[in-house]
Parts: structure tokens; C-alpha cells; sequence
């Protein structure tokens, strides 16, 4: 079951530098030929994000709290506004850990990667 994001406590106009790429989207199979033949995995190319977070420290610690209590690490999926900036709502998925390296200053940059569902 999808969680929402927590948009009271982390609001998304924190969020930046959002790069776009795909999932790879095929079932490739290579013959002793050479040859090689690729069919569609799934119906729908899945969008692959690297967002950054611009947070305080009270809101890392909010954050990761979320992360490991309400979503469960990488097993569950949240809603969130599109990142394809069309208004609608989205659901993703947390791939792989987020990281949050301490600079020493005031704001703490959380750097992860969300891919659509």
C-alpha cells in the first residue's frame, strides 16, 4: 500500500535538480548467431529520477524516520506530486539508500533516486 509523502513536515519545493532517464524497458535475448531480439518488459517505460533534498537537520532526521518507519526502506511507495511537472500525482519508489553527508552547515543536501510505479 503507497504511503503519501509527507509534504507538512518536508515540503517538495525542497526538492531539486530532478535529472531524467528511463528504466531499461526490455527482455533481451542474444542467439549463438549473434543476434539479438528485444520485446517490451512492461506496457508502461517507467521514468527514473536523482532528486536532491535542500533539508534542515531537524528534517533529515524527519525524514529518515519516514523513510525506515512509515515506507518501510525500499519495500513500499509513496505518492507524490509528478516530477514530470503536469500536476497530477505520482507513485514511486525508493531505489537504492539515501544518502545524506554532513557539510557542516545549516542546510544537509538528502540525495536519492525515485523511479515510477
Amino acid at each position: 500500500m503507497s504511503v503519501a509523502w509527507d509534504t507538512t513536515n518536508l515540503p517538495l519545493n525542497k526538492l531539486y535538480g530532478a535529472q531524467l532517464g528511463y528504466e531499461d524497458n526490455a527482455i533481451k535475448t542474444q542467439f549463438d548467431s549473434g543476434r539479438v531480439i528485444a520485446m517490451q518488459k512492461n506496457s508502461k517505460n517507467k521514468r527514473k529520477y536523482a532528486v536532491s533534498y535542500a533539508a534542515t537537520k531537524a528534517q533529515k532526521s524527519i525524514f529518515f524516520n519516514w523513510y525506515e518507519n512509515t515506507l518501510g526502506g525500499n519495500a513500499g511507495t509513496f505518492t507524490a506530486p509528478s516530477l514530470r511537472g503536469d500536476g497530477s500525482t505520482q507513485e514511486y519508489m525508493l531505489v537504492g539508500t539515501p544518502t545524506a553527508p554532513e557539510h557542516g552547515g545549516a542546510i544537509v543536501e538528502i540525495n536519492m533516486q525515485w523511479v515510477e510505479v
